[in-house]
């Protein structure tokens, strides 16, 4: 659980090179201790553990501005490592409003067409597609889950010949205002991504099951928003995927399914982690390192 923190006043930080970095603020009941985030934005976070705070959960800004001096060094080094990131991000929306979304590891091009109305908030409406969303049910086991989930995933997935090849995404409202655009597309994009991914994970799963490769199953696999991270598994197997990955290259997208199904074997990231990951058919090297890089490919209104 995270909040703001009240009274804090900081817009920005600036590099010694001039580089201008937002600022903003929260306090988490589950950071162990301070720390500062910088994400591929340019945005500076700073993250307050509540177990530093006293009773009245707050700091003094000065209190805040020190401890970002305190973090320059770090600041600088990693603001010039993911300069490109920053700058291809303000470039992303520079260039204004989408024509199109692509979502590689689902093999789609979606259209935007946008509809000028008098209706004050903005709708998203999917033209010529139609919905592959399933339920399920709590199984006895992780193993008989997994075949079910394969199961029904695949059954569900639509074929090429029912795929309709021009997908359109159509908003209609004040279409003038762009952030209002771009929060409908977010929507969109979210519930979609939730929707679709599991299909594009489980066939990776069931991949591995028929080459034999996968020595436990998961129990489930969902899609939300991990913001630090592209996927988690936990200890007692669910594995979440998020949702930015609808956007990645296919190779990448199976690379970051695969990292967390190792992951079901070996929980960290030691040698005997990677020598399950690269165990699996199509997991490589390259892919693992371009997995650190891969916020490229995402839309910078996302």
């Amino acid at each position: 659980m995270v909040s703001e923190v009240p009274g804090f006043d900081y817009p920005s930080f600036f590099c010694a090179d001039g580089t201008e970095l937002p600022v903003s603020a929260r306090i988490s009941k589950k950071a162990r201790s301070n720390r500062v985030i910088l994400s591929h934005k340019g945005e500076l976070e700073v993250v307050i553990s509540s177990r530093r705070l006293g009773a009245k959960r707050a700091l003094e800004p000065n209190q805040i501005a020190t401890f970002l001096e305190e973090k320059r060094l770090w600041i600088e080094r990693t603001a010039r490592r993911i300069a490109p990131h920053i700058e291809n991000h303000r470039q992303g929306l520079a260039a204004g409003l989408p024509t199109h979304l692509d979502f590689p590891p689902l093999g789609e091009l979606w259209h935007i067409e946008y509809h000028p109305t008098a209706a004050a908030r903005i709708t998203a409406k999917r033209s010529n597609t139609r919905s592959t969303t399933r339920s399920t049910t709590k199984q006895a086991t992780s193993k008989q889950a997994a075949s079910r989930h394969t199961t029904e995933y695949t059954a569900a997935a639509p074929t090429p010949t029912e795929q309709n090849p021009k997908r359109t995404l159509c908003l209609h409202g004040n279409i003038e205002n762009e952030e209002a655009c771009f929060e409908a597309l977010r929507r969109f994009v979210t519930s979609y991504a939730k929707e679709q991914l599991p299909f594009f994970a489980w066939r990776t799963v069931g991949e591995l099951e028929a080459a034999y490769q996968l020595k436990r199953h998961p129990k489930d696999i969902t899609v939300n928003n991990r913001k630090s991270a592209w996927g988690v598994c936990t200890h007692d197997g669910h594995i979440r995927i998020d949702r930015r990955v609808i956007f990645l290259p296919t190779d990448l997208a199976r690379q970051i399914i695969l990292h967390e199904l190792a992951h079901l074997t070996h929980l960290n990231h030691g040698q005997a982690f990677y020598e399950e990951l690269y165990s699996y058919e199509g997991a490589t090297h390259e892919a693992e390192k371009a997995v650190k890089k891969a916020t490229q490919y995402v839309p910078a209104w996302f």
